[in-house]
Formats: structure tokens, sequence, C-alpha cells
């Protein structure tokens, strides 16, 4: 079939290339319009502090921002948020997370967070305390992770410290290497009186102290272990100490982060309004136009192979019939 056939079949069955686009763009535009009046209001959530800047914060360097914005996106309809907004506004949860959405404001940190819905004392409420809880949520659970290696590090410390404590106990030094030292320093004091006695010619003073010297040699042979048992757990306390500091630091940072992450510092809603539907009426009137001619293009061509399966096959009769039957010869249906 040439483009002319495909034209003429398109002319002929004009009412239906027309018609069903027509109701099917009525259907939609009628079900939009007889809809419940929706409201709307968005929460704006400005922390440009939060995001970028030097390392130390959760969201730094070139792709902080883009991973910020990810991040809220998703947590605005997490479980945790649309369970916790829920509680506080009375929403149920189905309804919180079907009418919100998030966005951010052009290229930027800035985040828009807007809430639809047919009751319009439930816009503002809900609205405020989604952006709210999603801020808090995304820093709250950093300083909570950052609690954790503080945890650990204090009971690293303290551990350190009662195995120091029962060496103490044990032993009766409180301080095994400042003993150690002052040990070894009044051993050389006497090696140097003994040195003194023998340059003098007193023999027996010297013999006197080589005896003393030979005791404390023997303490401080006899606390050397203790020494350097002491000396190891030292410096395990000392690492642990540095580690603490370290986690403290960090659980600082972001303590810090989440107070500047106040919602009532960041977080503005502006008014309640009404959802105009011109814009829907537009977008799925257009899509159910475009489905309408799909689907009369597809009744058309129905109904043309339909007719032309009905129509009776032409058969040409062979000349020498007629000729035997003495007529002209001429095509025949059969």
């Amino acid at each position: 079939m040439e483009l002319s056939d495909y034209l003429d079949i398109l002319k002929r069955r004009k009412n239906i290339l027309i018609a069903v686009p027509a109701i099917a763009a009525l259907l939609v535009v009628g079900l939009i319009v007889v809809k419940p009046k929706e409201y709307q209001a968005t929460a704006t959530v400005a922390a440009p502090a939060l995001v970028g800047g030097t390392s130390s914060n959760q969201y730094s360097g070139a792709n902080g921002p883009k991973s910020f914005v990810a991040n809220f996106t998703a947590a605005v309809t997490s479980p945790p948020v649309v369970e916790q907004v829920a509680r506080e506004t009375g929403v149920s949860k189905s309804q919180v997370k079907s009418g919100l959405s998030a966005n951010e404001i052009g290229t930027s940190s800035l985040m828009q967070v807007t809430y639809k819905t047919s009751k319009h004392k439930n816009a503002f409420p809900v609205a405020n305390a989604a952006a709210a809880d999603t801020i808090v949520f995304l820093f709250k659970t950093q300083v909570q992770l950052a609690q954790a290696p503080v945890d650990s590090s204090k009971q690293a410390l303290a551990s350190v410290e009662g195995q120091i404590a029962d060496l103490g106990k044990s032993t009766g030094l409180v301080v095994p290497d400042k003993d150690y030292e002052v040990r070894a320093q009044a051993i050389a004091s006497l090696q140097s009186a003994q040195a003194q006695a023998l340059a003098n010619g007193q023999g027996s003073t010297a013999a006197h102290l080589q005896s003393q010297i030979d005791q404390m040699k023997g303490q401080l042979a006899g606390i050397a272990p203790q020494v350097q048992q002491y000396t190891a757990l030292q410096t395990q306390k000392d690492a642990a100490v540095t580690q603490l500091n370290q986690a403290q630091q960090a659980l600082q940072q972001a303590q810090s982060q989440l107070q500047a992450a106040d919602p009532k510092q960041v977080v503005t809603v502006g008014k309640v309004h009404s959802v105009s539907v011109i814009g829907d009426v537009l977008q799925k009137g257009m899509v159910a136009v475009f489905a309408g001619l799909f689907l009369a293009l597809g009744i058309i061509a129905g109904l043309e192979l339909l007719e032309r399966t009905r129509q009776p096959a032409t058969v040409e009769v062979p000349p020498e019939w007629t000729k035997q039957a003495g007529q002209e010869p001429f095509p025949s249906r059969v």
C-alpha cells in the first residue's frame, strides 16, 4: 500500500482518530478536576556552613554538596524520618511518605522539602517536621558513630590503668620505673664511694660498701621484670590516651556540626497554598492525547484487517471457459 492509501484510510476513519484521543483526554482531565483540592507547604533548609569547607566537616571536599543533596533526598522519606514525623504530627506514615519530596535549589546545597496533602492543617506541620528531622538525622548519626570510638577508648584506658594498679599492689611499687632509677642511682653512689675508699687505702670500708652494692644489685635484678611489665603497660596507656584524645576530638567536631544543624536556625517554612491543577492537566492531558492517538490507530488497523478478511476473494476465470460457453471472457467472483 502507498502513502495515499493510508491517508485515505485515516480520512475514512477520522471519527475514530478524533474521538478516542478526545475521550482519553476528557477522562484524565475529569479525574484530575474531581480530585479533592490539594494544599502544599515548602520548607527550605539552608545550612551552608555544614557543607564543604574544612576536611573535618562531614560533607567536605568537591563532592561534599552532591553527597549532602543525595543523602538528604534519600533520608527525607527513609523509615526512621517518616516514623518520627508521623509521631510528631499525628499523620499516618503512608500519607507522610506519599506526599513528601525533596529537591535542591539550583546546584547549591540548599534543599526544599515539599509536602502535598488534601488537609490544609497538615501541610505546614509535616513539611516543617520532615525538614527538621532530616537535617538532624544526617548529623545526629555522625555523633552516634563518633561516640563509639570514645567509649571503646575509655574502656581500653580503664583496663590498662587497672592492670597498672594491680601490679602496684602485688609488688608494692607505686612507680616501678622511678624506683628502679632511684636504686640504680644509689648503687652508682655507693660505687663512687667505694672507689674513693680504695683510693684512700680504706680496704675495710670498701669491702663493706661492696656488700651493700651487691645487696642492692640483687634487689634491682629482682624488680627488673616488674619494671619491664610496668613499662609495657605504660606504653599501652599512652597509646590509649592518644586514641581517646583523637576520638574525643572527632566527637566534639560531630557535636559542633549537630549544633550548627539546629532546625531553628537552618529551617524556614513558607505559607501553605493550594496546588494549581493547570500544570497537571496540561501534562497528563497531553500524555492522554498521545496515548489515545496510538489507541485510535490500533483500532483503525484492527477494523481494516477485519474488513479485509470479510471481503470475498476475486478470481480470474480462464478465457477458454468463456469461449466454450460462447461468451466473452470476464472476471468472475467465486
